[in-house]
């Protein structure tokens, strides 16, 4: 069977490689999926939400928020390696990411790295002396 128009072999069980995307396409998938795998996380339906994550954590590697989401989402199925992993690679791409260095530091309470939960609580109070979160953290430790 011939491809459909847009659909590759590959998308329509034809076999085959597909084409190559370029950059534009790129972020237009990995932006779909992230924002269909954010609807569905906040809908609590984690694996769909999973399954859109990591698709768009192939297309776009590069958003912060791909990470950020991913980690959240292993957090809440008590994943706490691989949501170190996700939560530790988006406050790589972006070091201002409060919110990931707060919930990097519950993660890090939960796999009983208490300094690098303190550390975590510290950043993001580095970077926003009047935060909550990280205060009610330190709390906890």
């Amino acid at each position: 069977t011939p491809a459909v128009q847009g659909e590759t072999a590959a998308e329509n069980g034809t076999g085959g490689t597909p084409p190559a995307l370029t950059p534009a396409e790129k972020l237009q998938k990995g932006s779909l999926h992230y924002k269909f795998g954010v609807a569905c996380f906040k809908a609590n339906k984690l694996d769909r939400a999973e399954k859109h994550l990591l698709l768009a954590r192939e297309y776009v590697p590069f958003l912060a928020d791909v990470h950020f989401y991913l980690g959240t989402l292993y957090a809440q199925q008590k994943n706490y390696t691989k949501a170190a992993e996700c939560l530790e690679q988006a406050v790589d791409l972006r070091r201002r990411y409060i919110s990931a260095w707060v919930n990097l530091a519950v993660v890090r309470q939960m796999l009983n790295d208490m300094e690098g939960a303190i550390a975590c609580c510290k950043k993001a109070l580095e970077l926003n002396p009047k935060a909550v979160e990280p205060v009610m953290n330190l709390s906890n430790l």
